[in-house]
């Protein structure tokens, strides 16, 4: 619920005599539906995760390989990593939505190492 719609509901309550109780922002949830772990032997991965804002929208996701910058991806939620080098690696994802929360961060954690 952005700040204009919040205004016009205390407004209304207090021109009303009327008590509200409401929810202001919370954060969008996600959750992690497709991705590696463990030990893998392939050199790209896919991953996958949903996300909900009850009480907004999500505007945007973003992602991070191995703790580096975070990069938006829009509204996409899906992401295939291909090319990276052996041995562990993370992959995080969070939302943000239309009042600026960002969500938790979900995550990924696997091991590379390819085929001799």
């Amino acid at each position: 619920m952005d700040s204009m719609k919040i205004a016009l509901l205390v407004f209304i309550s207090l021109i009303l005599g009327i008590t509200t109780m409401f929810i202001i922002d919370k954060p969008p949830i996600l959750e992690k539906t497709r991705g590696p772990s463990g030990e893998i032997s392939k050199m790209m991965s896919s991953f996958s995760w949903n996300g909900e804002d009850l009480d907004g929208r999500i505007i945007k996701y973003e992602y991070r390989k191995d703790r580096g910058k975070w990069i938006g991806v829009g509204e996409s939620t899906r992401y295939i990593w291909v090319g990276y080098s052996e041995g562990e690696h993370t992959f995080e994802v969070r939302a943000r939505d239309n009042n600026g929360k960002s969500s938790e961060i979900v995550s990924w954690t696997f091991f590379y190492k390819p085929k001799p």
